[in-house]
């Protein structure tokens, strides 16, 4: 009890000391300012420090930035009494020289490394090496020498620099490592480590549309809702629903987190988390919207809301989308997103076939060349439309038994009139080696409010390859004609 008492008594005298010849009041409001400024700096940034944005991270965060930020100060002050240069080989030097009893703080700098998140711990190391240089003046030792009575202090800042230096070493190390997908102690702890089937769409190539990628979020599914705010009432057809829910997502992220919360079930915070803090601004700006499905079993459907833009002279000039893909389920409350492995796992079987035709799955299956475009959507049970637009896509592409490459047009008209199909150019490379340029004359009929798919063949003869990597269509352009009866 008495060394209790005595370490609080010196924490306060070492407190009340550093007012020593200033005056109270501006030091003071100095210090509310800056415990401001971490307030502010926290609320951005804790989420990045840690995993789990809860209150006792942000506590910490808050004093983590006041100590950084308190540190920096002091190293200006330094800076400006000169002679800062020699105090940083000094450190430089402690860091590389680990001996004892350095050595025994830069191997628990290791341990206690591998339990914390890398960001955490590479932010937690620049305020270490800064305290450090600031020398006799740094926060850290000071709270050190307040509790400790200022014992052996040249051995103390040997020891901050070895800890230092542990920290930046393994730190590195383990971002390197998250980053390549390879899982870590702190995955392992944090449930954060990377799962497989876990991407939350296939990118259209073909379209340069972008997707919103989010990781995999264990946790089961059942009937029972985490909360009865009803979004989405059950009853409300599978497309309207997801228009819905994700107009109201983007709507919501960023601004209204609690509102956005109930948007999803089932599913872990650091997804809704993601999915909150996503830039949304090519949805906004891009007016229109539809929603493809891609699969569905009555009970959860996984989906893809593309959001897009008619230039005022398409066909000629290329319109402009932005897409995402992502399940939702129907429960007591409505529906709702629910983004975790047992519902991609209901899913998953038909998202993979969806976008192809029978006879493309057919040659995937023989084991002949083959590739998938645009979004991903069940072609064969589902149609989708442009408003007030003729939409043309090459949805696949893929070798026959003859070595012909077929490849499938999709057509759909939404324009009140009937059109003409004229025409379609389509040129394909593979990496920096061209496939072919191809021009198709056509005439076909596609009835307003209609759609349907065509298939194009390139002969073998006009072919000089049977196989490819990962092909890409780098230019297409299609022509039609409104039907004026």
């Amino acid at each position: 009890m008495k060394n209790i008492k005595e370490i609080f008594t010196n924490s306060l005298y070492g407190m009340l000391r550093s007012y020593e010849g200033k005056r109270f009041i501006p030091s003071l409001i100095i210090k509310l300012v800056m415990s401001l400024v971490s307030a502010v700096i926290t609320a951005f940034f804790a989420g990045t420090l840690f995993s789990k944005n809860n209150t006792a991270n942000q506590i910490f965060a808050a004093l983590f930035f006041y100590f950084l930020i308190t540190a920096v100060s002091r190293l200006i002050t330094e800076i400006k009494r000169g002679g800062i240069m020699g105090r940083l080989k000094t450190v430089l030097g402690n860091m590389v020289r680990l001996k004892p009893p350095a050595l025994w703080f830069f191997l628990a700098a290791i341990i206690i490394s591998l339990f914390l998140p890398y960001a955490f711990v590479l932010s937690l190391a620049a305020l270490l090496f800064v305290s450090a240089v600031s020398g006799e003046k740094s926060m850290l030792l000071g709270i050190k020498n307040a509790v400790t009575r200022g014992k052996n202090p040249e051995r103390n800042g040997k020891g901050l620099a070895g800890f230092t230096s542990g920290l930046i070493v393994c730190g590195l190390i383990v971002c390197i490592l998250a980053n390549l997908g390879v899982p870590t102690l702190y995955g392992v702890i944090d449930g954060s480590n990377p799962k497989s089937g876990a991407s939350q769409s296939d990118k259209a190539d073909k379209d340069n549309t972008s997707v919103t990628d989010t990781p995999s979020a264990s946790g089961g599914t059942n009937s029972k809702q985490e909360n009865k705010d009803v979004i989405v009432s059950g009853d409300t057809e599978f497309k309207e629903a997801a228009q819905t829910l994700t107009d109201k997502l983007i709507a919501y992220a960023g601004k209204d987190k609690k509102s956005f919360k109930k948007l999803f079930r089932n599913t872990e915070s650091t997804v809704i988390e993601q999915y909150y803090n996503t830039s949304y601004d090519s949805f906004k700006k891009y007016k229109n919207s539809l929603i493809a499905i891609a699969a569905e079993d009555g009970e959860s459907v996984w989906y893809t809301a593309l959001y897009y833009q008619i230039p005022k002279n398409y066909p000629s000039e290329k319109e402009k989308s932005v897409y995402l893909s992502t399940i939702m389920t129907r429960g007591n409350d409505g529906w709702k997103i629910e983004w975790n492995d047992d519902a991609r796992s209901r899913l998953q079987s038909d998202y993979d076939n969806a976008g192809f035709s029978y006879d493309c799955l057919e040659a995937k299956e023989q084991g002949y060349a083959w590739a998938k475009f645009f979004i991903p959507f069940d072609l064969n049970n589902t149609m989708i439309f442009y408003e007030n637009a003729v939409m043309c896509k090459v949805t696949e592409m893929y070798m026959d038994i003859n070595n012909n490459v077929q490849i499938t047009l999709y057509v759909s008209n939404g324009t009140d009139k009937d059109i003409g199909l004229t025409g379609v150019d389509i040129t394909t490379v593979d990496g920096d080696t061209k496939l072919f340029g191809k021009h198709f004359d056509m005439e076909q009929l596609v009835v307003n409010a209609t759609a349907s798919a065509y298939t194009l063949t390139i002969p073998s003869e006009e072919l000089d390859f049977t196989a490819w990597s990962s092909p890409k269509i780098t230019d297409f352009k299609f022509s039609y004609d409104k039907l004026d009866y």
